[in-house]
């Protein structure tokens, strides 16, 4: 049974060109699994009485595709590796110090964080560099149906340090974007 077994593989080896795949697919595709499917078959091949010549075949067929999938698998490991490497970049420290800027407005409560930051940032000038929610509150000393929110805004250029009046420029512009897109009350 087993040398007619060995017998029809070798025969569609010698035929057809996706063994390879059929094998892989049978396997399971995981390169230990044809490594020892390869010890095994050599095993079978020093046995008396079985054709050893098939047994060989397919043993280093197995042998030789548990190599290929694991240089593979190495290259895709390194490949990995270069990628998150090249995502992690690291930037200088700045030269020049920043402006922050608080700012705590009364808003509706279905208004998102996220969409007061976002226009924040488009209305920041050209010395905006981060905005950060700092607080939330809704209770007894706000409306009901508002919510006090209060953001860090920080603004800083790499090629000079700001004065109070770049700050305010931007300051100003992001008060009056978020006065009218979200009428934000500012709180004191």
């Amino acid at each position: 049974l087993i040398s007619t077994a060995t017998g029809i593989i070798v025969t569609r080896a010698a035929s057809e060109d996706n063994l390879g795949h059929d094998l892989v697919t049978q396997l399971g595709g995981n390169p230990r699994v044809f490594l020892i499917v390869g010890a095994v078959l050599t095993c079978m091949a020093m046995v008396p009485g079985l054709p050893g010549i098939p047994f060989l075949i397919l043993a280093l067929a197995c042998g030789f595709l548990g190599w290929r999938m694991k240089q593979g698998e190495r290259k895709e490991e390194e490949t990995e590796t270069v990628q998150k490497q090249e995502k992690t970049k690291t930037e200088a420290l700045p030269k020049y110090p920043g402006i922050c800027r608080d700012l705590a407005m009364l808003v509706d409560e279905n208004v998102s964080a996220a969409e007061i930051e976002r226009a924040i940032a488009q209305n920041g000038g050209e010395y905006f560099t981060d905005v950060t929610l700092f607080d939330v509150y809704q209770g007894k000393q706000v409306a009901a149906g508002k919510k006090s929110m209060a953001f860090n805004i920080q603004f800083q250029s790499n090629d000079k340090t700001l004065t109070d009046a770049d700050a305010d420029q931007g300051f100003k512009q992001i008060l009056e974007a978020v006065k009218k897109e979200f009428d934000a009350e500012l709180r004191g």
